[in-house]
């Protein structure tokens, strides 16, 4: 078994545990999606959403579940509006 093989062989055994674990893995990014939200107050609340969508699509195309089971849930909290009177943001000084 050359190199290569033995990688193969590795992806496969995490593609494994992914695929077993996929429902633990997307609440896991769900929390950590709700908690940066209600630590910005919601400021960066579209951009934790997109975050949040693109691990979902990207752990449905690693553990290659269906699209259908997309991270299309997410915690309304998560998708809160934005906090009413949000610093003002310079450009360039967001940090982002």
């Amino acid at each position: 078994m050359g190199f290569g093989d033995k990688l193969k062989d590795l992806r496969q055994q995490a593609q494994e545990k992914v695929s077993d674990n996929r429902e633990k893995i997307q609440g896991a990014v769900d929390a950590a999606s709700l908690a940066a939200n209600e630590k910005t107050h919601g400021k960066y609340a579209n951009k934790i959403l997109k975050v949040n969508e693109k691990a979902g699509g990207a752990l449905n195309n690693f553990s290659g579940a269906d699209a259908d089971a997309s991270s299309a849930d997410v915690d309304a909290e998560a998708t809160a509006e934005p906090a009413s009177n949000p610093e003002p943001v310079v450009d360039g000084a967001a940090g982002e």
